[in-house]
């Protein structure tokens, strides 16, 4: 039946069919049944109740692609989304040439990255939601004079900046989404190469504003350290039978055979030390 509504209608759902035992997306073979074990192989099954599971296509791959009868041996991927919109919230209208310009400090958390991955970087620190890039054609300005201060770690923003795993270099058929390598966890967008789908930043027109250098102290401020023109220094004597210094006082060298201090028996010579509890 899903075979039969892939033949006839444009719109309805698309799934991975087989050809023989090789991948295909053509309408006109078999349904692949996918099987976790083994990504690259379909899964057969005896006359039984059981329900297999399917590999969808999904319009953020394929976009505007449609299956053909046997004509689709890779996997479909579509142009790019719709080049207005990027299936993202518009964040400026065509006349509006500039976002805003700022005067502002920032002070924020940044946001995780995988180990080999990047996390959105010092030009990410203020976080866009929608898209300004190729926005009617033309990308917009957003102006920002003032300073950035990173305070930690997102609070809010606790997944790791590229949403979608980049697994060059490892088992991408294995860990891709349904075995199908990379390409099936990508967003038909530019942003990190389909890993970043959320937004598309404007142009970023930022600077130091030098008004900073003469404003009076803030919170930020309460939180720098600056080192006195003199200081004290206080020290504590630690006496000889303080566990620490009984470490010291009984270690050994050269592979721990020869005492480091010498001993008379089993203990230190020199202050008495009983090292029974270190080794002797």
């Amino acid at each position: 039946m899903l075979r039969l509504l892939q033949e006839r209608y444009q719109n309805s759902l698309w799934f991975q069919t087989r050809n023989g035992t090789t991948r295909n997306w053509g309408r006109d073979y078999p349904l692949w049944y996918y099987d976790p074990t083994t990504p690259g192989t379909s899964r057969t099954f005896q006359p039984t109740t059981q329900q297999p599971l399917l590999v969808p296509v999904l319009q953020l791959h394929a976009t505007n692609d449609n299956p053909t009868g046997t004509t689709v041996g890779t996997f479909p991927v579509g142009p790019n989304a719709n080049l207005n919109t990027w299936w993202l919230a518009v964040g400026a209208q065509n006349s509006v040439a500039e976002v805003g310009t700022f005067n502002m400090i920032l002070g924020t958390g940044d946001t995780p990255a995988r180990p080999n991955e990047f996390n959105g970087g010092l030009q990410n620190l203020p976080r866009y939601l929608e898209t300004y890039e190729a926005v009617y054609n033309a990308n917009r300005n957003s102006k920002i004079f003032g300073s950035f201060l990173q305070i930690g770690r997102s609070r809010f923003a606790t997944a790791p900046y590229q949403a979608m795993k980049n697994d060059a270099g490892t088992n991408a058929a294995q860990d891709s989404m349904f075995g199908n390598g990379n390409d099936a966890k990508l967003y038909r967008n530019g942003n990190s190469n389909g890993r970043t789908p959320f937004f598309n930043p404007p142009d970023r027109i930022w600077g130091f504003d030098v008004g900073l250098l003469s404003q009076t102290p803030d919170r930020y401020a309460s939180k720098f350290a600056q080192a006195g023109a003199t200081s004290e220094d206080y020290f504590r004597e630690v006496s000889r039978n303080d566990p620490w210094v009984e470490t010291l006082l009984c270690s050994k060298k050269d592979g721990g055979t020869i005492p480091a201090l010498p001993r008379n028996g089993a203990s230190v010579a020199q202050t008495g030390t009983d090292c029974t509890d270190y080794g002797g």
